[in-house]
């Protein structure tokens, strides 16, 4: 048994870190005036990766694929009359470490991606494949925060 568990920990820790091997994502599903809008909470993701140091470009992809996938999939759930449809990617903004509590503190909530789109919008067969390297379906708008832009949090 304990051969096992060493192997499986072992493989962890081999193993790449995407965005299934992060927490489950939470999303909030809401409209604006332009139409339907999914919030996902991305902060386990990008947490993640900050943890376990995977490169800035490599993790916004990987934001970005997972966006699409959310996109995909929650599009053909809307009535064909909604004209566009928006994934926010957002994540927990933390500040200083609270003396106090020993734990950090809130500082707001940051935009990391923002897809846009049709919702019908016509895939290929490997769009999924293309979306990995990169390559997005025509009519699909990406835009990503930059977190310099982002107002610093104040320490209480």
């Amino acid at each position: 048994m304990m051969r096992c568990g060493a192997l499986f920990v072992g493989l962890l820790i081999l193993a790449p870190m995407t965005i299934a091997t992060a927490a489950t994502p939470r999303e909030i599903v809401t409209r604006n005036a332009n139409g339907p809008v999914i919030v996902w909470d991305a902060t386990p993701q990008i947490e993640a990766f900050i943890s376990h140091n995977i490169p800035f470009e490599r993790g916004v992809g990987q934001l970005k694929v997972h966006a699409l996938e959310l996109f995909v999939s929650a599009a053909h759930g809307f009535a064909h009359k909604e004209r566009h449809l928006t994934v926010m990617v957002v994540y927990a903004r933390s500040g200083a470490i609270n003396a106090r509590y020993q734990t950090k503190s809130f500082a707001g909530v940051g935009n990391a991606v923002t897809l846009e789109g049709f919702p019908q919008v016509h895939l290929n067969r490997a769009w999924r494949a293309q979306a990995q390297q990169g390559k997005f379906p025509p009519g699909i708008t990406i835009r990503i925060s930059n977190p310099s832009s982002q107002p610093a949090a104040e320490s209480p």
